[in-house]
């Protein structure tokens, strides 16, 4: 019985080792396969386009740090320094093999390149980004930067507009860069076949091409570079300016590109006034507004990456709801007074024309759109500030006198408007006044 309970207890000990014999063979299986990163596992974990696992901080300034190195290299065709050294200059930076693709010297170069010496201005507009790792490793060996952007050109007194493209190679090795020119054909095709083999290469450091600590840029930096962006846009390409707005807002606000058209080309350069930086987890909002107090948020989910609102008025907020609806009747007229003088001062004629006069006004006072137009632009100022007077209530119908100023300060006088209000429902409102409306003062003098 004795020699039975050994057997058995001897079995049990043989199973128990055979047991962990096989988890430790498979734990080190695991073990080694952890350890043996492939090719296309580093491609996962190191090949970043958009900056889609950056943080938004990183994504920032990465893209900005960027751009200010092609706008670096743009500059220095505009330097004051002689022939010789700005030779030398542009040389260094340049990607050997494109030198020697386009058989290009340190004497030729600045013929070369003589049509960069008209761009007085280039802003980012995209960038397609990518870190390529050593091989079976985890460091970074290259990084590779795919700008598009919009040069702005002086050509015999004409500005032009033209896209432009730009690759920025940095050595991680060296601590240096090179930049080189790409023609739209290869710009598209890096970013669609990801293929950047040829760029991946040693850079030799020089005393010109050095790679820089990257800056930091502050919210008004970056409410700068939106505006700029935006403004060089819609100087460039009507259409791709109108796309980007936001489609609800682009609908009710202009619904088609011809309106947009209308209103850009009535638009002064914008110059920044004001800004409010919001940081929301799926977006970045910036508003800016300029010294006309026209609005432009920005809602940024990467940089350049936005969509665009033009006003405060035409998409209803929340808060302007809950403010509206705890509001008495005189402050609720002066709300709707003040998006109807804001339409006025960016010409949004066919919205005020459509939503907020009466029908029976329209009939009597202005049969069309073009003759309220008309009207507005040679009655009203271009932009225009309120003063409230006199306050009337009977009920739903409101009366408001109002005094209306030059903001931009050309006139000195100013412009008396009686209006009549009716009060609807779901924030709606309709409005008349009394046509016979005259300026107080001539413009002013300078």
């Amino acid at each position: 019985m004795k020699k039975i309970r050994n057997i058995i207890l001897g079995l049990i000990i043989v199973i128990i080792i055979i047991i962990l014999i096989l988890v430790y063979a498979i734990f080190s299986k695991e073990n080694e396969s952890a350890n043996n990163i492939s090719e296309n596992d580093l491609m996962d974990v190191h090949e970043i386009t958009n900056f889609d696992k950056f943080t938004k901080e990183e994504n920032i300034n990465n893209f900005f740090n960027k751009e200010n190195q092609i706008t670096q290299f743009i500059d220095y065709f505009q330097n004051e320094l002689q022939a010789e050294e700005t030779n030398k200059m542009v040389y260094s930076i340049l990607f050997d093999n494109y030198i020697a693709q386009n058989n290009i010297t340190e004497n030729n170069v600045l013929e070369y390149f003589s049509d960069y010496k008209n761009i007085s201005n280039w802003g980012a507009n995209e960038i397609y980004y990518k870190m390529i790792s050593k091989e079976n490793t985890a460091d970074v060996s290259h990084r590779i930067s795919i700008l598009s952007g919009i040069e702005t050109k002086d050509v015999q007194g004409e500005i032009q507009y033209n896209m432009s493209y730009f690759m920025i190679i940095e050595d991680n090795e060296t601590m240096a860069y090179s930049i080189l020119p790409l023609s739209e054909e290869e710009y598209n095709n890096i970013k669609e076949t990801g293929n950047t083999s040829a760029y991946e290469k040693t850079i030799e450091k020089n005393e010109y091409n050095q790679i820089l600590e990257n800056k930091t840029f502050t919210d008004y930096m970056l409410c700068i570079k939106y505006l700029t962006n935006y403004q060089n846009i819609r100087n460039y390409n009507y259409e791709m300016a109108y796309n980007l707005l936001d489609p609800e807002y682009r609908e009710k606000r202009f619904k088609t590109l011809d309106n947009y058209k209308e209103y850009v080309e009535e638009s002064d350069n914008i110059v920044l006034d004001k800004y409010l930086v919001n940081i929301n987890a799926e977006y970045t909002e910036y508003i800016c507004i300029d010294k006309n107090e026209n609005y432009y948020i920005f809602k940024a989910t990467n940089p350049m990456e936005y969509t665009l609102t033009l006003d405060t008025y035409t998409i209803i907020s929340d808060n302007f709801k809950q403010a509206y609806n705890n509001a008495n009747p005189e402050e609720r007229a002066q709300m709707n007074i003040d998006k109807f003088v804001n339409m006025l001062n960016t010409r949004d004629f066919q919205n005020i024309y459509d939503n907020l006069f009466t029908q029976g006004f329209k009939q009597n006072a202005f049969p069309t759109l073009e003759d309220f137009k008309n009207f507005a632009k040679n009655t009203f100022f271009k932009y225009n500030k309120v003063n409230y007077m006199e306050f009337g209530n009977q009920g739903n119908i409101l009366t408001y006198r109002i005094e209306l100023l030059d903001k931009t300060g050309n006139y000195d006088g100013s412009i008396i408007v009686d209006i009549i209000m009716q009060i609807e429902d779901n924030y709606n409102f309709k409005i008349s006044f009394d046509t016979n409306i005259s300026r107080f003062s001539e413009e002013a003098e300078g």
